[in-house]
């Protein structure tokens, strides 16, 4: 579309000057002129000025583009623009163009558009980005910033995280990031500070789920008076099993002494102090001596023997239980 300028006298001599009325420059009047092949041009860069209207909060108009529906029906993404020009070998080529569109195709609606398209090196202008009539902006391609959006005006507030970390919020300040979980770990938070990344007992204890199992091992009958003597109860493991506890318990108290028990791994004593049965007691819980166990590994299959090392010197006890406490070492 040409914007015709009116009144020009075409017979002007070259490089006759006119004046054009109402733009004017901090220094001089802007002119068109003729130029060497006839046609008409601008003398300098064009500044339009107007007093401002101290009570008027809207902008001023200064320049008006106009695009009117005469009889026709006004295609959506048609309006006025101003289109850009940069220069190439030998001329210029079509830059971009920013304008003003007409949303909806329909007569009875003038929603708008504003619009902003660039140019690839000798490709038609694109549209790169729209600012619609409800005030939503649509970009097409990436969005550089120059600094990280922050928070508060809906980013991040960061420029990279780390790869496979959880991102943890702290209110207005920058969004950081856990570093990635090992095998086996979880995020647990206390309610009140950043979570953390737990695993094994310590993650247990935190989510109130315990490993916690036993194996109850029966070393006699319950009536029978102990005795004495090697491998009363043998058994093997039917997976490795890491020990934390082990203790001793009878149906009928020992008199007059202590009520001591072994246990073996493959024939080896796990108990550095063995497990006893004080006289006139039915558990080791309360034995004046605690154990202490010095091998807490059972591997998968290992042989596990129960050993009598005394009984009691009045009444030997009877009803002899081992209770190994404990968890796998490698759940399934």
């Amino acid at each position: 579309m040409a914007i015709t300028i009116k009144n020009l006298h075409s017979q002007l001599p070259e490089n006759q000057l006119h004046e054009a009325k109402g733009f004017t420059t901090a220094s001089n009047n802007s002119y068109l002129k003729k130029n060497n092949d006839g046609e008409s041009e601008w003398s300098q860069s064009i500044h339009l000025s107007k007093s401002a209207l101290s009570a008027d909060p809207t902008p001023l108009e200064m320049l008006r583009l106009e695009v009117t529906d005469d009889g026709v029906d006004m295609a959506a993404g048609h309006g006025p623009a101003i289109t850009f020009f940069v220069g190439e070998t030998g001329g210029s080529d079509w830059g971009g163009t920013i304008g003003v569109v007409r949303e909806i195709e329909s007569d009875a609606d003038s929603a708008s558009a504003m619009v902003f398209h660039t140019a690839i090196d000798d490709t038609y202008p694109a549209e790169r980005m729209r600012i619609g009539s409800t005030g939503d902006v649509t970009i097409t391609g990436g969005l550089t910033l120059g600094t990280d959006l922050s928070v508060a005006n809906g980013g991040t507030g960061a420029s990279t995280f780390t790869d496979g970390g959880v991102l943890l919020g702290s209110g207005t300040g920058a969004v950081t990031a856990m570093a990635a979980l090992a095998d086996g770990e979880m995020i647990v938070g206390d309610g009140s500070t950043d979570p953390v990344a737990e695993s094994g007992s310590t993650l247990r204890t935190s989510i109130g789920v315990s490993r916690a199992e036993s194996f109850v091992l029966s070393a006699s009958d319950e009536t029978t008076a102990l005795t004495t003597g090697t491998a009363k109860m043998t058994f093997r493991m039917p997976y490795a099993f890491t020990i934390t506890d082990a203790r001793a318990s009878v149906t009928t108290a020992p008199v007059g002494s202590v009520l001591t028990v072994d246990i073996n791994d493959g024939g080896t004593t796990i108990l550095s102090t063995k497990i006893t049965i004080d006289a006139g007691e039915k558990t080791s819980t309360t034995a004046a001596t605690a154990k202490v166990i010095s091998d807490t590994a059972l591997a998968d299959d290992a042989e596990v023997t129960v050993d009598i090392d005394a009984v009691g010197s009045g009444t030997a006890g009877a009803g002899l239980k081992v209770t190994l406490i404990g968890y796998q070492t490698t759940p399934a």
